[in-house]
């Protein structure tokens, strides 16, 4: 993926559908959106387009959709409400008008995905906005998912449990990058369809090999990742770690790669990690796990 910090990106693999997009860090937040005015996007980068003219045609698709619902305002449309462009008009608008262009389900499941497991980097630079109809959005591709449970870009454990989505990791740095992207701002506003759909979901399970993973289960979850794991040789797992850690400190007397390497630990960490933000984000949405076994206090520090 383009891992650039300015530029909105594009990625296509399948011809049946027309577009595919995953948005970088600088996508506009409420806060520097271009009040009273139509939103300029740009530049773009494109990937699996056919043809100039394709990419054109693309281009113009997402800001058909995306620019009217957060911009291009008429005030008089809420007139009995609002009398300026602010940030609450703003979201009154996209309230009103989200599911005229995105897959609501889609949007609100992705940011309660990234929020389970703590995905910091799956906001913007590794998020997938594909559409059928060239105009209703929605997220059908997970990808990466390297930052999660508590694991920075750098593969340092450097979030803990409880952290969320806007919440700050110190004076200076936020727990998730692009928090400042549009989607996520405006999906943090809607706890209660948040709520109703993670509740919802609790129950619902899919089969692997017999058996039922429910999705906001730590056990589940822990054990779908060591199967995963027992499925590659011993000696494929020592060959990995040769390659990544040690060669680039034999070619290139690189550290950075053994600081890494943890020695197994991750699967501590992960293990760690989820047995209490289970119980948290249980907590967060009053879910079952919560409200059955379990006396939650949550209060602000």
């Amino acid at each position: 993926m383009n891992s650039g910090r300015t530029e909105y990106t594009l990625s296509g693999y399948n011809p049946d559908i027309k577009t595919y997009y995953t948005l970088t860090d600088n996508v506009y937040g409420y806060t520097n959106l271009p009040l009273s005015s139509a939103v300029t996007f740009g530049p773009y980068t494109f990937r699996g387009y056919r043809c100039e003219e394709q990419k054109q045609s693309n281009g113009k698709l997402w800001q058909d959709s995306y620019t009217p619902m957060i911009a291009g305002l008429t005030i008089d449309e809420y007139a009995n409400t609002y009398d300026r462009d602010t940030y609450e008009y703003r979201m009154a608008k996209m309230l009103s008008e989200c599911e005229d262009y995105l897959v609501m389900d889609s949007v609100i499941y992705h940011y309660l995905f990234i929020e389970r497991h703590c995905m910091i980097d799956n906001v913007a630079k590794n998020t997938f906005w594909s559409t059928e109809d060239g105009l209703h959005w929605n997220m059908t591709k997970n990808y990466d998912n390297d930052t999660a449970d508590g694991n920075d870009n750098n593969g340092k454990f450097t979030r803990t449990y409880g952290m969320e989505v806007l919440d700050d990791l110190n004076a200076s740095v936020k727990v998730f990058n692009a928090h400042r992207s549009v989607w996520l701002n405006f999906i943090h506003g809607l706890y209660k369809a948040r709520q109703h759909m993670y509740q919802q979901l609790e129950n619902v399970t899919v089969e692997v090999d017999g058996r039922p993973l429910h999705l906001w289960s730590k056990d589940d979850y822990l054990w779908l990742f060591k199967k995963w794991q027992s499925k590659i040789p011993e000696r494929c797992w020592i060959e990995d770690y040769y390659r990544k850690y040690f060669r680039p400190y034999e070619l290139y007397n690189d550290t950075m790669f053994i600081e890494m390497m943890e020695g197994g630990q991750k699967s501590h960490q992960r293990r760690q990690y989820e047995t209490y933000q289970e119980i948290y984000m249980s907590s967060e949405y009053r879910g079952s796990d919560t409200v059955s076994s379990n006396l939650t206090i949550r209060s602000n520090g």
